[in-house]
């Protein structure tokens, strides 16, 4: 389920497709094994190595757009060679143009 979702906060309106590819994308990364957990914080997201299991950890407070380009920003430096991602979200990801602010 999407943090985009949480019906306690009060969110701004999130594109349904973004909220789509941003749960997909999330789906790609537990299928490679690495465990994703929703903080909040001053930090942008990523991967970190924790007693030897990758989490990837993602800001709640971040529009879904900059999650999105961390995600994507991970996916492209992980293996994904043992992985079927689908023609339709790999095009998607192929497309995305990374534009994260440091």
């Amino acid at each position: 389920m999407s943090i985009y979702k949480n019906k306690k906060r009060k969110l701004p309106k999130v594109d349904p497709d973004a909220s789509l590819l941003f749960d997909e994308l999330c789906e790609v990364f537990r299928k490679i094994g690495v465990e994703i957990r929703f903080e909040t914080g001053y930090f942008k997201g990523g991967i970190c190595i924790l007693e030897e299991q990758k989490i990837l950890f993602v800001n709640k407070n971040n529009p879904i757009k900059q999650n999105i380009d961390v995600l994507v920003e991970q996916l492209k430096s992980a293996d994904l060679e043992n992985v079927y991602i689908p023609p339709r979200l790999r095009s998607k990801i192929e497309a995305i143009d990374i534009n994260i602010e440091v």
